[in-house]
């Protein structure tokens, strides 16, 4: 899958545009990137792309969704980027049914 710039509900900086086409590259299908904190500190951050690339939801360590918050994605985008760059998110991807699958059991 390759990410949809066009579907984008806000701007999105290129280095994350990167990190997220790294781990969806693979998938051809609707997936979730969970970046979990190595050291426990912070909630997962959350990114559900849809099947067509474009990212469908964003959940911070706040638990606060930035699809409608363009003005807090700026400042948390950088944030993000630089812990990431720094080695402190595990990665992880699952499809929309292994999800489900996980509920469900």
């Amino acid at each position: 899958m390759i990410l949809n710039n066009n579907c984008l509900p806000w701007p999105v900086c290129s280095a994350l545009k990167a990190i997220i086409h790294a781990h969806i590259s693979e998938y051809s299908t609707a997936v979730v990137l969970c970046f979990n904190d190595k050291f426990g500190a912070e909630p997962p951050v959350e990114i559900a792309i849809d099947v067509d690339g474009s990212v469908v939801h964003l959940i911070t360590p706040e638990g606060r969704s930035l699809v409608d918050g363009q003005e807090r994605l700026v400042e948390w985008n950088a944030e993000f980027v630089s812990n990431y760059q720094a080695g402190r998110y595990k990665t992880a991807a699952f499809t929309l049914l292994e999800l489900e699958e996980r509920v469900l059991d």
